[in-house]
Parts: C-alpha cells; sequence; structure tokens
C-alpha cells in the first residue's frame, strides 16, 4: 500500500514535526497563443463548454467588434477559423497532433454512400 508522505520540491522527505511549506503563488501573464486571460477563457466557453456553432460565434465575433469599432480595438478571435487555429496551435505538455487514416471495407450496398467508399483522416492527441 503507498502511503503519501509530505515531501520538498526535490522529492526529498520533510520532517515531520515541521510545518508544511505554504504553497508558491505565482501571477499568470504568459497567456501564450491566447494574448490574454479573457481570450483562453473565451475559447474555453466557446468551443468546450457552450459548444457553439461556428456561423453563430461568427455572428458573435461580428457584434463583438461592432462594439469595439468606436474604440479602435478588436475582439479576442476574429471568426470561427483563428479559434479553432489558435486551440489546434495549443501545446498540450508537449503532445504533438498524430494522423490516421480510416475506410469501411464491410459489405457495401449497390447504392453505397460516399461516406463508404471514402478514406478518412482522423487528426488526435494521446497524452
Amino acid at each position: 500500500m503507498f502511503v503519501g508522505e509530505p515531501c520538498d520540491r526535490d522529492g526529498g522527505p520533510l520532517d515531520p514535526e515541521s510545518p508544511l511549506p505554504a504553497a508558491e503563488l505565482k501571477e499568470v501573464t504568459d497567456w501564450m497563443l491566447y494574448g490574454s486571460c479573457v481570450a483562453f477563457e473565451l475559447a474555453d466557453f466557446i468551443y468546450r463548454r457552450n459548444q457553439m456553432s461556428a456561423s453563430n460565434f461568427n455572428t458573435l465575433c461580428k457584434l463583438w467588434g461592432a462594439t469595439l469599432l468606436p474604440h479602435d480595438d478588436t475582439p479576442p478571435f476574429s471568426n470561427h477559423s483563428e479559434l479553432c487555429r489558435t486551440i489546434d496551435k495549443t501545446p498540450v505538455r508537449g503532445v504533438a497532433w498524430e494522423t490516421i487514416s480510416l475506410s469501411y471495407s464491410g459489405p457495401q450496398p449497390d447504392d453505397a454512400p460516399l461516406w463508404m467508399e471514402s478514406t478518412h483522416k482522423i487528426w488526435f492527441r494521446d497524452p
């Protein structure tokens, strides 16, 4: 059975009588590809939590952009394509994108749908 023991940042055991060190709080200022916390949270909300359609997100960007025009500013993303490109470029702990090709190999009717006759590329990350 594994029993967790308090340790220092290098994995060395701490003296059981000593108080635990205070957690190191780091201010997040590098939003990498997103530019700001708001842009990162927007991407998460639109793509993952809300799963908004591309056309609805494009409409939102146009409306948002119109409200920012008098201030000579723009929304975090210009459209859904920019949002998806940013998400796709986001590193996931060094895990690269991989691809496989799939095709249907079962029985086909005489008037087989196109998907049964096509090869499909599947892109994924496997952390």
